[in-house]
C-alpha cells in the first residue's frame, strides 16, 4: 500500500488523456506504481484505480525532509507530500478515509 496526504490541491495528469489534467483536493488517498502511461521509462504513482497521477520521482520531490544542496532537510510547509508505503497490503481503489 502507498498512501499520500496532500495538504494543498495539486494538478494530475490524466495518463489516458495525456493532456487533460485533474485537481487533487488536499486528502489522503491510496496509490498505486504502474509503468509510465505516456511511454517514458519512469513509474508513476497514480490514485488507485485510475492512470491520474505524476511520475514517482515528481512526488517523492515534495517530500518533508529531503536534503537540499547544502545537506540540510527542506520542510514544503502546505506544498508537502507524504508518503507512507507499506510493503504486503492490499491496495484499495477509493479515497483513504483515514
Amino acid at each position: 500500500m502507498i498512501q499520500a496526504t496532500t495538504h494543498r490541491s495539486w494538478e494530475l495528469v490524466d495518463g489516458v488523456g495525456r493532456h487533460t489534467r485533474y485537481t487533487l483536493p488536499p486528502g489522503t488517498y491510496q496509490l498505486e506504481r504502474i509503468a509510465c502511461p505516456l511511454g517514458h521509462r519512469c513509474n508513476w504513482l497514480v490514485i488507485a484505480g485510475t492512470v491520474i497521477g505524476m511520475a514517482e520521482g515528481a512526488w517523492q520531490d515534495w517530500r518533508n525532509g529531503t536534503l537540499n544542496g547544502a545537506g540540510e532537510p527542506i520542510d514544503w510547509g502546505e506544498f508537502a507530500i507524504d508518503i507512507v508505503e507499506k510493503p504486503g497490503l492490499a491496495l484499495r481503489a477509493e479515497r483513504a478515509t483515514s
